[in-house]
């Protein structure tokens, strides 16, 4: 019954369609339910319906974790672009909509170019007001405080060899056009500048969505990381969100040749943990999230086939007392 149970959960969320209907019907009886809501403690966010989004675009080949999140954080999907590789069949909702897609950005890995999509990349757009003063745009505001994403925007604003011009309206991140405009992800047609006196600076922001301890055990980190570092080698930042099953850990891709590359691969910008239930303690909750994320610095059983975070992976390490948790 069970192995029954579980085909048909896997055909319907295979199917867009399918899992818009599944998910009405639990979220119906859970978010969208008053009474549940209240008397649940202790939730991380609410899903609400957005009135000007059809909702089966949240779910359909993109990880909703991250979309719900974003949207909730005051991020329009006029700001995102997204892999459109994954819902095919919602190509005319997507078109519609006017969501970008993503481009392509080259990596090697073992000696092998190849080419590398991102889950999704978020506009992100402000003024320049001095060499150390950026004002972000309102929108973006709760988004760039909730992650803590403000020091290492300036950092990335502040180098030279920074792409500030985002990506320009016309790169949809297919195989047209100049492969050195695709590769570096720019669209020389926009100009120099945003506006007249360049003060406008739009940041295209890679965003790449994993499950902490799948991305580590399954077959190693490190073609994800070549795959990063190929995003910042052409002068873009990246930052990758984490999640754990009530964890979120925000990390920002260090360039190689900086400073902060000489201590790590990615800086640990945010760690966030959530209570499963009502039930559980915020103390008994830490634990727990500890205990999933040493896996990803031990091999299990002892076993040296199993995959672990290469050194200086994050900064801090996971085992590190510097390394602050917080709870939400």
């Amino acid at each position: 019954l069970r192995s029954a149970s579980l085909e048909t959960w896997r055909k319907r969320k295979a199917d867009p369609f399918l899992y818009k209907r599944w998910l009405d019907a639990m979220l119906d009886a859970t978010w969208r339910n008053s009474d549940w809501v209240l008397n649940r403690s202790n939730s991380w966010y609410k899903v609400r319906l957005v009135p000007t989004v059809k909702f089966k675009l949240i779910v359909a080949g993109w990880e909703p974790r991250a979309i719900s999140l974003l949207l909730a954080l005051g991020v329009h999907f006029s700001s995102l672009r997204v892999d459109h590789r994954n819902p095919e069949a919602l190509a005319r909702d997507i078109q519609d909509l006017g969501i970008l897609n993503v481009p392509s950005c080259s990596y090697e890995f073992n000696g092998t170019m190849r080419n590398y999509y991102t889950d999704l990349i978020i506009t992100i757009t402000g003024k320049r007001i001095d060499d150390d003063r950026i004002v972000w745009d309102e929108e973006y505001q709760s988004f760039i405080n909730f992650l803590n994403l403000r020091e290492c925007l300036l950092t990335f604003v502040k180098d030279k060899e920074s792409n500030l011009r985002g990506l320009g309206a016309s790169n949809g991140g297919d195989d047209k056009g100049n492969d050195d405009d695709k590769n570096r992800g720019e669209d020389n047609s926009s100009g120099d500048d945003n506006d007249d006196d360049g003060s406008t600076v739009e940041i295209a922001l890679f965003t790449e969505v994993k499950c902490m301890a799948g991305s580590v055990k399954r077959s190693g980190i490190e073609r994800c990381l070549a795959k990063w570092t190929g995003v910042v080698e052409k002068n873009n930042p990246l930052i990758t969100l984490f999640f754990g099953t009530t964890s979120l850990i925000v990390a920002f891709m260090n360039k190689p040749g900086t400073q902060d590359s000489a201590k790590s691969t990615m800086t640990i910008l945010k760690s966030i943990y959530w209570t499963k239930d009502h039930d559980e303690t915020e103390d008994e909750a830490l634990q727990r999230v500890k205990k999933y994320h040493k896996r990803c610095i031990e091999r299990t059983g002892g076993n040296p086939d199993d995959h672990i975070l290469p050194d200086k992976t994050f900064s801090p390490q996971f085992d590190d007392s510097k390394w602050n948790w917080e709870y939400l």
